[in-house]
């Protein structure tokens, strides 16, 4: 044995970096279909930095005048506590509080079907593909907005523990 070569990790596509929107993009994606179905859930989204399992598995009653209450997720078809087994609250913002006032009738998901079923990932990646192809808007996954919303939030000074919290990180270094 003159040398032993050790073979390069393969390249790991989910630590290629922090994928975000810009203001532009997220005012394109806001105001290019004000009747798009899935503004809503966008929305939220870029609003609560909520991730997209938790946003399908919330309810009516989990949202009250001023904060969002994480009790549960709706992931692969299944429902089923928040990542970690944590729950957590998120302060509603003025935008998640206007979209609130429109409701009416249903007291069950907040996000679902017509027939009152919750959402299908599958299906609202389709709809998203769909929709930044119609509109010229650069294809990024729906996490995107998860990670737009923690990385504005650090670039206004919000500590890095409450970021972390809000999130619902286990722990501050996923955070970073």
């Amino acid at each position: 044995l003159d040398s032993v070569v050790i073979p390069e990790k393969p390249s790991n596509s989910r630590q290629e970096g922090i994928i975000t929107s810009t203001d532009e993009e997220i005012d394109r994606i806001l105001t290019a279909e004000p009747d798009y179905v899935l503004l809503p859930l966008i929305t939220f989204a870029l609003y609560t930095g909520m991730r997209i399992s938790e946003m399908l598995g919330l309810r009516w009653s989990d949202i009250s005048e001023d904060v969002i209450h994480v009790r549960r997720q709706y992931y692969r078809g299944s429902w089923c506590p928040p990542k970690g087994n944590k729950t957590r609250l998120i302060p509603a913002h003025t935008k998640i509080k206007e979209m609130c006032l429109d409701h009416t009738g249903d007291p069950d998901l907040v996000f679902q079907t017509i027939n009152g079923n919750p959402l299908d990932q599958k299906n609202i990646n389709r709809s998203l593909d769909r929709f930044y192809g119609r509109n010229g808007i650069p294809h990024k996954k729906f996490h995107a907005y998860r990670a737009t919303f923690i990385t504005n939030l650090c670039r206004k000074g919000v500590p890095l523990q409450t970021v972390s919290k809000l999130a619902g990180h286990e722990n501050i270094n996923v955070t970073i």
